[in-house]
């Protein structure tokens, strides 16, 4: 069976601080930037397969039960006895919220190129990596190097978002890694702030020139507030964002670079991904969005920005048998209409 999206990174418990007024309760959840991305599309219809390794404990098999709960691949997920499994803790107060885990030596980290799950990668059509998986160790950015030539070479697109985390990795190594990544991604997915610093400039434009220059065929630049600049080295689009009052920046951005959708027109299916990474507050209790939130999105018209035209009229998603797959990939290439060379999913 063909697969749409296999996935490889660390997934992590996460117990997150409660917003009741007592500081020491801490809602449990999952995090794990490439699991939410698996999950969040394979609960609008995608096929899924996650490779990671888990510990032998207690939080290991959380997250294991999480997966087969949300219908994803498990298969080939190996445990390792001798290590634990990360977990990590969100606190909020004034000044935002900060996170710290509890992940070194983790199960993850000791991912090597040989764990590689070969036949499962070639039968899939995306593969999401990101530099935190990388960041996690030196035979962890081995192995997801692997992945990356086994699916170049199988046909499989690959997409990265390097997701900088300077607590993992220093800023050389960090900038060593990520170019030498994305002339092998597909498309490239960065934040403004984490470009900056491996890029060194400031200017929007001037970034997403610099990411064509490292090799990058298309490119989505995430502004923030300011929305995204969609780029595919011969057209370059401006996506405005939604003005929405801000809940959990933690999940907004996660639903931001999801961009889930599974809308018959796709033409709109980058202005739902915007409308979901704003909305947060809608989304459910763990951030992830399910289809009856997107139902209500639709509905609600927050597909559109103060009575404009949807804002993806620009863009459609590369194809795939599943339009749940287009999550990583939706603001890519310039609208084509649907016809015999481009079906609509």
């Amino acid at each position: 069976m063909t697969l749409d999206i296999v996935a490889i990174g660390e997934a992590m418990v996460e117990f997150n601080q409660t917003a009741n007024g007592d500081m020491r309760t801490y809602l449990q959840g999952f995090g794990g930037d490439t699991s939410n991305a698996l999950i969040a599309a394979v609960r609008q219809g995608a096929r899924g397969s996650y490779f990671t390794k888990l510990g032998d404990d207690e939080f290991g098999r959380m997250c294991l039960q999480l997966w087969r709960d949300e219908g994803v691949d498990v298969r080939e997920i190996p445990i390792d006895p001798t290590a634990v499994t990360g977990i990590y803790f969100v606190r909020h107060g004034q000044e935002g919220h900060t996170f710290s885990y509890l992940r070194a030596g983790s199960a993850a980290s000791r991912m090597q190129p040989s764990d590689v799950p070969v036949r499962l990668i070639q039968r899939a059509w995306f593969l999401p990596v990101s530099g935190i998986s990388q960041a996690i160790s030196a035979s962890a950015t081995d192995t997801v190097f692997r992945a990356i030539r086994i699916a170049k070479a199988a046909g499989v697109k690959v997409t990265y978002d390097p997701n900088l985390r300077l607590k993992l990795w220093p800023l050389d190594r960090a900038h060593a890694i990520i170019l030498a990544t994305i002339p092998q991604a597909d498309y490239f997915l960065p934040s403004l702030d984490d470009v900056r610093l491996v890029s060194g400039l400031d200017d929007p434009d001037a970034i997403v020139d610099w990411c064509h220059r490292q090799g990058a065929p298309n490119v989505v630049l995430k502004l923030g507030r300011e929305g995204s600049l969609a780029a595919d080295g011969a057209r370059r689009t401006p996506i405005s964002a939604f003005s929405v009052e801000a809940v959990d920046a933690t999940g907004a951005r996660r639903l931001l670079r999801r961009l889930v959708s599974r809308t018959p027109c796709r033409r709109r299916r980058l202005s739902l991904g915007y409308a979901m990474g704003q909305c947060s507050c809608r989304a459910d209790d763990d951030g992830l969005w399910r289809r009856r939130t997107l139902a209500d999105c639709r509905t609600s018209g927050a597909l559109h920005g103060q009575g404009t035209e949807p804002r993806s009229q620009y863009f459609q998603v590369t194809r795939s048998p599943t339009p749940a797959a287009h999550c990583l990939v939706a603001p890519i290439l310039p609208y084509s209409p649907p016809g015999p060379e481009n079906p609509t999913p």
